[in-house]
């Protein structure tokens, strides 16, 4: 079974102004207050695997953007939405999340 979950994320008003990189930001260290275990890269500086589609132009909302998150086991999607919905400051909300198949690209 694959630990990989794509969800579709909300930007609201309250969080227009954040570039992509302070939304990668801000999104990683959400999951860190959240607790939910993650799978990390190997290296010297392992990081989250997380993957987004294309950055937006900072101003700009958006009621569909996508995400996939890869976990250190396997979690349950609606599990994930309810506990990361918590942590995400006002104006970030996941709307849903499925698991995706073994070897579906991201």
């Amino acid at each position: 079974m694959s630990n990989v979950i794509r969800f579709q994320f909300s930007r609201g008003s309250e969080v227009r102004f954040l570039s992509h990189l302070d939304l990668v930001r801000t999104m990683e260290r959400a999951i860190r207050r959240a607790g939910l275990p993650m799978a990390y890269s190997e290296g010297f500086t392992p990081r989250p695997i997380m993957s987004y589609g294309y950055a937006l132009p900072v101003g700009i909302l958006s009621e569909a953007e996508y995400g996939d998150f890869t976990f250190a086991v396997d979690l349950d999607p609606e599990e994930f939405v309810r506990c990361y919905n918590q942590h995400l400051p006002k104006g970030l909300e996941v709307l849903w999340a499925e698991r995706l198949p073994e070897k579906t690209p991201t």
